[in-house]
C-alpha cells in the first residue's frame, strides 16, 4: 500500500506597527540637526542621543557630603593637571615659534 503524503498548513501572521510623527522644524534647525547626526543615525536616532543629555543643573550638590581631605586632594590634583597643561602648552608654542 502507498501511502499518501501528509500536508500540514501553517498560517502566520505578522504585523509590525510603526508609528511616526510629523513635525515642523525651520531650516536652520534642519542644517544644525543634519550637522550632528552620526553616519547611519537617523533623525530619530540624533533627536534621541541630544535629548538623553543630562542638565547641569542637575549635578548641583553632589558633592556636597564629600569630606574636606578629598574636596582638597581632588582640588589639588585639579591645580596639579592645569599647571602641567600650561608648562605642555608654553614648551610646544617655544618650540614652534
Amino acid at each position: 500500500m502507498i501511502s499518501q503524503p501528509q500536508y500540514v498548513y501553517l498560517w502566520v501572521h505578522i504585523c509590525i506597527c510603526v508609528t511616526s510623527k510629523n513635525i515642523s522644524i525651520t531650516n536652520d534647525v534642519y542644517e544644525i540637526l543634519t550637522k550632528l547626526k552620526l553616519e547611519g543615525e537617523s533623525f530619530s536616532d540624533t533627536i534621541r542621543r541630544l535629548a538623553k543629555r543630562g542638565n547641569l543643573t542637575e549635578c548641583a550638590g553632589l558633592w556636597a557630603d564629600m569630606p574636606d581631605d578629598e574636596y582638597r586632594a581632588l582640588v589639588g590634583g585639579i591645580e596639579f593637571l592645569r599647571e602641567e597643561a600650561n608648562r605642555s602648552m608654553g614648551r610646544r608654542l617655544h618650540e614652534a615659534g
